[in-house]
C-alpha cells in the first residue's frame, strides 16, 4: 500500500477538482500534487482524473475512490480535532456559515448562549448568501451552515428544518385591496437582492426572468438596506414577514404564491461531529 500522503493529495485535489487549490491547502507545490497523483494512478493501474488542457475532472474510477476516501479523511480530521480539544480546550473552534440576515435576526441568541457556556471556544462565523454557504458545507470548509431555502434543494446534505418563514411582497405606498397578478408585480419598480442570493434566484424563477427579461431596478446585497430603500420610496420588494413593520409598510397580496422556504441547518451527510459541534447543536434554540 502506498503512503497516506499520496491518497491525501488525490483526496484534496478531487474535492476541488483543481490541483493548484490542493497544493495551496497542502502547502506543497502543484508539481508535487501532480506527481503524487500520477504515482497513485500507476499503483492502482487506473486513470483518476480526465485532463482537458489545464482543467481536470474526476474519472468514474476517480469518483469511486473519492467516495470511499471521504469518510476516512473526515473521520481522521475529526479525531485530530477531538484529541486536540481534549488536550487544550483553547484550541477548540467552530466554523459556522450563515447570511448576515440570518445571523442578525435569527441566530444571535443561539450564538450568545453557546459563548456563555463555552467562552474558550473560538467561534468563526462566515457571512455569505445561502448558495455560497451550501457550497462551503459540501466542500467541508465549515462545520455547519444556516440557509434560507427549500429542503429539496439540499438532498445531498444532512438537513434539519428550524423555522418556516412567511415571506411577502411589500411597499411603502398603500396598494389597492385586491390580489395582484404576477405580471402586475413584474411591471412595478422593484428593489431586489443580487443574483448571488437565494431570494433573487427564487424571484427570477417566479417572474420567469430568463424569458421575460425581468430584473430589479435597484440591486443590493443586504436585506436591511433593501428595506430602507423601499422605505424611501424606491418601489416594492420581497422579504420575511417578521422583518416588515406593518404600521410602516403595506403588504401586497398576490394570486401566485412563491415556493415556501424554511431556515435550514445544513451539515455534510458523512461528517463526524466534533465535541464542540455536539455542544453547539445541543444548545441550539429554535430560531
Amino acid at each position: 500500500m502506498l503512503s497516506l500522503d499520496r491518497y491525501q493529495a488525490f483526496y484534496v485535489a478531487a474535492r476541488y477538482e483543481n490541483f493548484s487549490r490542493a497544493a495551496a491547502e497542502l502547502m506543497v507545490s502543484q508539481s508535487a500534487v501532480s506527481q503524487a497523483i500520477r504515482q497513485l494512478e500507476d499503483h492502482l493501474a487506473v486513470q483518476l482524473f480526465l485532463r482537458t488542457g489545464k482543467r481536470v475532472r474526476l474519472s468514474p474510477d476517480g469518483r469511486y475512490l473519492f467516495e470511499q476516501l471521504t469518510p476516512v479523511f473526515e473521520r481522521l480530521e475529526m479525531t485530530e480535532r477531538w484529541l486536540s480539544e481534549k488536550q487544550d480546550p483553547a484550541q477548540a473552534k467552530l466554523l459556522i456559515g450563515a447570511s448576515d440576515t440570518l445571523c442578525r435576526h435569527y441566530l444571535l441568541d443561539s450564538f450568545a448562549a453557546f459563548h456563555e457556556h463555552f467562552p474558550e471556544v473560538r467561534l468563526e462565523i462566515i457571512n455569505a448568501p445561502s448558495p455560497e454557504i451550501a457550497r462551503l458545507v459540501r466542500e467541508n470548509q465549515i462545520d455547519l451552515g444556516f440557509v434560507h431555502g427549500v429542503r429539496q434543494d439540499f438532498s445531498d446534505l444532512s438537513v434539519r428544518s428550524l423555522l418556516s418563514v412567511p415571506e411577502v411582497f411589500f411597499t411603502k405606498k398603500r396598494p389597492a385591496d385586491r390580489l395582484y397578478q404576477r405580471h402586475e408585480l413584474r411591471d412595478m419598480p422593484f428593489v431586489g437582492l443580487t443574483k448571488r442570493s437565494a431570494t433573487r434566484r427564487l424571484l427570477d424563477e417566479f417572474f420567469e426572468a430568463e424569458t421575460t427579461g425581468w430584473k430589479p431596478q435597484v440591486e443590493v446585497i443586504s436585506i436591511d438596506l433593501m428595506i430602507d430603500l423601499v422605505r424611501s420610496g424606491f418601489g416594492i420588494s420581497y422579504s420575511h414577514l417578521n422583518l416588515i413593520n406593518e404600521t410602516e409598510f403595506s403588504i401586497i397580496r398576490t394570486d401566485s404564491p412563491l415556493r415556501r422556504r424554511e431556515i435550514l441547518l445544513l451539515q455534510p451527510q458523512t461528517r463526524y461531529p466534533s465535541k464542540t459541534l455536539e455542544h453547539f447543536l445541543s444548545l441550539l434554540q429554535n430560531v
